[in-house]
């Protein structure tokens, strides 16, 4: 097989990388409430290594999102565990419903940053913003979150609210 090789001068130092083009949810302020993507399609962890995976060690961060859920990625965890081999920065949002112990198992102490987009502090003003009854789930698992960073005394994943009035 043929090593490639990369210059590192041409290479870039942050990317962000949609991981799947879905969503579980259709908030009313999302741009999938108004069309739908022409096809349904995400990273596998091996199309994510062979393609993504040289540049790596050349990056100072990652976001693992941009326009979608990245947590819907059947091939997340292990694409998240081989990112945390590198010394890199990383990042991705969530409307966290599919925050389940398997992931934060994976990202507790190693996710750098972690955005959750919750519009609305109540269960009315968040069902109505976001299309679903998850406030409770949410909260539960965003108390999971902070219970496990606790056990593992780690600040890990830093996060951040993201709100849509």
């Amino acid at each position: 097989m043929n090593d490639i090789y990369l210059d590192p001068a041409k290479l870039p130092v942050h990317m962000d990388v949609e991981l799947s083009n879905k969503c579980n949810l259709r908030c009313r302020f999302c741009h999938l409430s108004y069309f739908e993507p022409e096809e349904n399609g995400q990273f596998s962890f091996a199309d994510f290594k062979k393609k993504i995976g040289p540049i790596l060690p050349h990056l100072k961060s990652i976001t693992l999102f941009n326009k979608f859920e990245a947590l819907t990625c059947r091939d997340f965890i292990p694409i998240f565990n081989f990112l945390s081999e590198f010394e890199i920065e990383t990042y991705f949002s969530t409307n966290g419903l599919l925050l389940d112990t398997y992931i934060l198992d994976a990202i507790v102490g190693k996710l750098t940053y972690l955005t959750v987009s919750i519009s609305g502090f109540t269960e009315e003003s968040y069902r109505k913003n976001m299309s679903t009854n998850g406030y409770i789930t949410l909260r539960e698992k965003l108390t999971a979150l902070n219970r496990l960073k606790k056990s593992r005394k780690t600040r890990y994943p830093i996060l951040r609210i993201s709100t849509v009035g």
